[in-house]
This record gives C-alpha cells, structure tokens and sequence, in this order.
C-alpha cells in the first residue's frame, strides 16, 4: 500500500526535490515499524531567531489506521533542515515502536 506524503512549506519556504526525496526515504524507514500507516504530513518552516541551531523547524503528522494510538504528533528544530528532519523521524520511530509493545500488552490481557 503506498503511503500518501504531503509536503507544506511555511512562511513563504518552498520544498525542493531534494528534500522530498529525502523524506521519502525515511517515510519508507517509518513503515518498517508500522505497515498501517495511511498518511504523513510534513510542514516545513524557517525562522529568522537569535538562536542559528533552532532556524530550521519541521513538524510531522502521522496518521494510521486502527483503532489506538492512531495519531502521532512530532516536531524538531535543528539549524540544518535535514538534521531536523532525521530528529522528528527518530521520534516517530520511538513512538511507533512503543505503541506496538502496549498493545502487545493489551493483547495479553484480552487473552487472560
């Protein structure tokens, strides 16, 4: 099943090809952990701050299909956009995975 991305960039900040490539590559790393992923948002913005290593932010959204802990949310802000982005993937990439051991969990308990 293909798994749909949408690309936003904000304030003006167009997404190249570079990046959406990229992002497609750890998009098809997320699905090793979760073959119900249906959507992935990514929006993309750059911010002018005192601060150079928080200029890039990328904020993610992730959709899947079932019933719990469906929607993931996960945000990183980075001076480089893609360091960002490899932050917030790894970040979905914990959450994933600890949903998968609760409801592991869960599935023991309905069988008790």
């Amino acid at each position: 099943k293909e798994i749909q991305v949408i690309y936003q960039g904000l304030h003006g900040l167009e997404t190249t090809e570079a990046m959406k490539e990229y992002v497609q590559k750890k998009v098809e790393e997320l699905s090793k952990h979760s073959q119900k992923i249906s959507d992935v948002t990514f929006s993309f913005s750059c911010r002018d701050t005192d601060k150079p290593s928080e200029r890039m932010k990328v904020r993610v959204r992730l959709n899947l299909m079932g019933r719990y802990f469906s929607n993931f949310n996960a945000k990183a802000k980075a001076a480089d956009m893609y360091a960002a982005i490899d932050t917030v993937v790894a970040i979905l990439e914990r959450k994933l995975r600890r949903r998968k051991r609760i409801l592991s969990v869960f599935r023991k308990k309905k069988e008790i």
